[in-house]
């Protein structure tokens, strides 16, 4: 079995200005933290590739775009995985591992 080891953290900036509907939220709190393991991190990288650049078709640039592009590139950035030999095997596991039952 692989495994990969890896702590994906994705801090996004992201006002959150109701602090009444989030009471349990620091008042300064103006960015998300998000925590992947390796296999959720591998295949959110994997998806937003495939949804953003996969097929060659133009994707229109809206600003949900540029944080779904953003978040890509700061995967990119931390992921050893897309870059080996063995990219298909990690993923296929990855995508094993994750798959809900049913």
């Amino acid at each position: 079995m692989i495994s990969i080891a890896l702590k994906a953290v994705i801090a996004v900036e992201a006002p959150f200005q109701d602090d009444q509907k989030m009471p349990n939220r620091p008042h300064n709190a103006d960015h998300a933290v998000i925590h992947l393991d390796g296999d959720q991190a591998v295949l959110l990288f994997e998806y937003l590739w495939e949804s953003l650049s996969g097929d060659g078709r133009p994707v229109e640039q809206t600003a949900e775009v540029a944080v779904l592009n953003h978040v890509l590139c700061q995967l990119e950035e931390q992921l050893v995985a897309p870059f080996r030999d063995d990219y298909a095997d990690l993923l296929s596991s990855a995508r094993a591992r994750l798959k809900p039952a049913g």
